[in-house]
């Protein structure tokens, strides 16, 4: 048997820090929107929309680099900033993928500062961690070797959600929303 070199406090700390309800998640898309109040907790788990796959190459780009804000901004919706209004009273949630963009970004923002701002970021790089630890993604990259280091192969093709999908439903939501925070 090969010894785990796993520190179970660690692993502990983070079930307990994130609070497990389901085991599996099953999308039901079936359930009216009229089945929930809106109200304090009672709303679905997901944006009730249904998302074609998409393949996705992955490769090193000049793009998003750490000083690039323009481009790093352009990732949200220009309608709404990535949420959504739903039910009667158009509550608004945010959608992950944004929040996980605006993450990406703050972490971004306070390496440029120096880390001398990581009040907000400390909050996204654990939501990161986090949702990495959830996601649990198990594909298989093979590491290429060169003198001295390893490093990852990322150039795989991938299957994902079609994120065009998301800006797309995400601005027309907001633009129906007549709630502006």
């Amino acid at each position: 048997m090969i010894p785990l070199h796993v520190n179970t406090e660690a692993l502990f700390a983070v079930w307990t820090t994130c609070l497990v309800t389901k085991i599996t998640s099953i999308r039901d898309d079936s359930v009216s929107a009229n089945h929930y109040s809106w109200l304090e907790d009672d709303f679905p788990e997901f944006y009730p929309m249904m998302l074609d796959t998409v393949g996705l190459s992955p490769e090193e780009t000049v793009h998003y680099s750490i000083d690039a804000v323009e481009e790093w901004q352009a990732q949200f919706p220009l309608a709404g900033e990535g949420f959504v209004c739903l039910g009667p009273q158009k509550r608004i949630f945010a959608l992950t993928m944004f929040h996980e963009l605006h993450c990406l970004d703050r972490i971004r923002q306070t390496i440029v500062a120096g880390m001398r701002a990581p009040g907000h970021a400390q909050h996204c790089l654990n939501y990161m961690r986090m949702l990495v630890l959830c996601r649990a993604d198990v594909t298989l990259e093979p590491i290429v070797y060169s003198p001295g280091k390893l490093g990852v192969d990322i150039t795989r093709d991938r299957t994902c959600k079609d994120w065009t999908q998301v800006y797309r439903e995400a601005e027309r939501s907001w633009k129906q929303c007549k709630t502006v925070p």
